[in-house]
């Protein structure tokens, strides 16, 4: 049996308990409790105190050992005969504020010269360029005095929630005896400045490699060339002749040796946190690695829910989709898909089915970026169907990043997905039974996730129903009023999901 309470707060007080919740519609979708909409007759002037009340009371639809749906209530309306009540879950606090940081970037795209004006020891007089390298060059005929420099830089977002701690490269460096190759970190407004590292020119061509650690996390780092001979210096010879030469760049805002999708997830949660604490946790305990190092992440005014959802359909090294959500005690979790889910076995009546190639792709490859931003592509990856399925259907996937292995990595977890034809199902259950076949239990017990089988379809139809006998549910949606649940599978019919109920869906009036 379930209760309807309102709190003033997740963790707060009773404001009201409705009883028997009978005008009550819950939905949930991949990320966990989605919606909730209720109906409470009442006097209009109760109606009226409801709807004035301040703040953002905090929904409950309790099952006795716990809750069966929570969130906080965003909507009331004073209605004929009492007041409309309209909640949202937890992920909704992953929508509350913007979010700006840059995590890692490996391309030379956004790097530009230092100017006189920001810093009074920058000259002309050289040349640079950031194609597919960062390159400072000496020119023909020139002479540049004593502690003079020139400089490429590159910032993090203006105000956003992270500042560079990193920079490796890897280098060549041809330039007269004492002339400097230097890396600067400072301000976003060149304040602060400070030496990282030097390498002093020999006059002979050096070579190596840079992974530096900044003495302070700063929004700003340049690297450049300065004139420490004590004097005016003239090299000879033709113009490029005399050159700093970066490659495989990277700029990091994290002392972790990778990027994985668990920092970022854990980030953006203590961020929301620091904001709204009430609406989430600022809990790590759900959130697991896929391990995978992402090599270009920059996210400027980009919603938090819509980062995780990315981050988590990339999946890991292994082909694994992860999943990205927020169930009870409002605590966020990132895992590998599907692996905190239920088995619900469950006998079919009025089938309707059918078949379509329109999702099918069972070939992909990836489109990526070098570091000049220059547009890349993959091989293609073919799926082991291709030989059984009746033609070819080639897809693509933009990814983020300039390593051709995480390109490649997120081609063959997306061809993983699409690689097989999904039926389009609908028909009707009355029980659930669990996969010992224990049961019946409440048809509000199946959640978003979840895993359903079928059992009583005919064998004939073969490898037809493969994604039918057992498909996971996509989206749920229960009324309390009825003892009415609506599933929505991987796929539906058009314009109708898989019923799975006791009684025609009427409303919650």
């Amino acid at each position: 049996m379930l209760g309807f309470q309102l709190f003033d707060g997740p963790d707060g007080d009773l404001l009201a308990d409705f009883g028997m919740a009978t005008s009550v519609e819950i939905s949930e979708a991949e990320h966990g409790f989605e919606a909730l909409s209720a109906f409470v007759p009442m006097s209009e002037d109760e109606a009226a105190r409801w709807y004035a009340m301040p703040g953002a009371p905090w929904a409950v639809l309790s099952a006795g050992w716990g809750a069966a749906w929570e969130g906080r209530v965003e909507d009331m309306a004073v209605a004929d005969g009492g007041i409309e009540i309209g909640a949202f879950g937890a992920w909704r606090a992953l929508s509350d504020a913007p979010y700006t940081a840059l995590w890692s970037r490996t391309t030379t795209a956004g790097w530009r010269a230092v100017t006189q004006q920001e810093v009074s020891i920058i000259r002309e007089g050289f040349g640079s360029d950031n194609n597919n390298r960062l390159y400072i060059g000496a020119q023909k005929g020139a002479s540049y005095g004593n502690g003079i420099a020139h400089e490429l830089t590159y910032a993090a977002p203006h105000n956003g929630q992270r500042s560079i701690t990193n920079f490796s490269c890897d280098y060549s460096f041809l330039f007269p005896t004492n002339w400097l190759f230097r890396v600067v970190r400072q301000n976003d407004d060149f304040t602060g400045r400070a030496v990282q590292n030097t390498v002093t020119a020999t006059g002979a061509l050096l070579t190596g490699s840079l992974n530096l650690t900044l003495s302070t996390a700063m929004d700003r780092i340049s690297i450049g060339v300065f004139n420490n001979t004590g004097g005016n210096s003239a090299p000879a010879g033709e113009t490029g002749d005399n050159f700093l030469r970066l490659t495989n760049i990277r700029i990091k805002t994290t002392t972790a040796s990778s990027v994985t999708a668990d920092l970022i997830a854990t980030d953006m949660m203590s961020y929301i946190h620091g904001i709204n604490s009430s609406q989430l946790r600022n809990i790590t305990a759900l959130i697991q690695s896929p391990g995978v190092d992402l090599r270009d992440e920059l996210y400027e005014d980009r919603w938090p829910a819509d980062i995780l959802t990315d981050l988590a359909g990339r999946g890991d090294a292994t082909g694994q989709q992860y999943e990205v959500g927020v169930w009870e005690n409002r605590t966020l979790h990132l895992r590998p898909r599907y692996s905190i889910s239920r088995t619900w076995l469950v006998d079919a009546g009025d089938l309707m089915m059918s078949r379509t190639v329109d999702t099918l792709r069972n070939e992909m490859y990836a489109v990526y970026r070098d570091a000049n931003n220059r547009l890349l592509r993959t091989d293609v990856a073919a799926s082991p169907t291709v030989g059984r399925d009746p033609f070819v259907r080639r897809g693509f996937l933009n990814v983020r990043t300039t390593s051709l292995t995480q390109a490649e990595g997120e081609r063959d977890n997306r061809l993983a997905d699409t690689a097989v034809v999904t039926p389009r199902v609908l028909f009707t259950v009355n029980q659930l039974f669990d996969e010992t076949g224990a049961g019946p239990y409440p048809l509000w017990m199946a959640r978003s996730g979840d895993l359903v089988v079928v059992r009583n379809l005919s064998p004939a139809m073969g490898t037809a129903v493969d994604r039918l006998r057992t498909f996971r549910i996509k989206r749920k949606r229960y009324s309390v009023l009825y003892d009415r649940l609506e599933i929505t599978p991987e796929l539906e019919l058009p314009d109708l999901a898989v019923m799975v109920g006791k009684a025609e869906w009427q409303g919650s009036r």
